[in-house]
């Protein structure tokens, strides 16, 4: 998607701030040591700096990154461009379901079971129109997000807590917002109302 190793690694920081060397080599599919280089690249160039051991963009960093988001939407293919307008519009209704369940879940969480509130989160993942098949380009980047989302939906039904919303470890909250950011990025649109957090 990413013209450059660089830009792929700065996208990924910025979606996940506070990512270490190691997790983020594991989500680029490169060496420890490849992506310790694409760091040290990015970080004297300004774009990232370092807190408490893990990596954050800088605001260069955020507009470097939205630069490159434009050159990928220029140069995308229409099917691609196709396929992140129709995920956008299969966004909207889930996305609202799943901020609701979210707040109750924060709100009453000790008189609910983590195994209702992860059925009712699958029910908004199966209705977004994740591509089938997907294999490269912003398809894969919309199906690593399912299989996330599904992997900690698993983990929430099995009875881990953490897994619906947590600090400590990815959470379905953390990664759907995550996804959110994603998704409005690579559209070219502002959040609105409509949007919420």
């Amino acid at each position: 998607m990413f013209d450059t190793p660089a830009e792929a690694a700065l996208h990924v920081i910025r979606l996940r701030a506070g990512l270490g060397v190691e997790p983020l080599a594991k989500i680029l599919g490169m060496p420890p040591q490849e992506a310790r280089v694409l760091v040290d690249t990015i970080r004297e160039a300004g774009l990232v700096r370092a807190v408490r051991g893990n990596w954050i963009v800088t605001s260069d960093g955020i507009a470097a990154d939205d630069a490159a988001v434009e050159r990928w939407r220029d140069h995308a293919e229409p099917r691609d461009l196709e396929l992140v307008e129709q995920f956008d519009r299969s966004f909207i209704g889930p996305n609202e379901a799943v901020k609701a369940t979210i707040s109750r879940w924060q709100s009453h969480r000790a008189t609910l079971s983590t195994d209702e509130i992860a059925t009712e989160l699958h029910i908004a993942v199966s209705q977004l129109t994740f591509p089938l098949g997907a294999h490269t380009g912003v398809a894969r980047v919309f199906d690593d997000y399912r299989e996330r989302l599904l992997k900690l939906l698993d983990h929430a039904a099995g009875g881990d807590d953490s897994a619906i919303s947590g600090i400590r470890a990815e959470s379905f909250h953390q990664v759907w917002m995550e996804l959110h950011a994603e998704l409005l990025q690579l559209s070219g649109r502002a959040r609105t109302a409509a949007d919420g957090y």
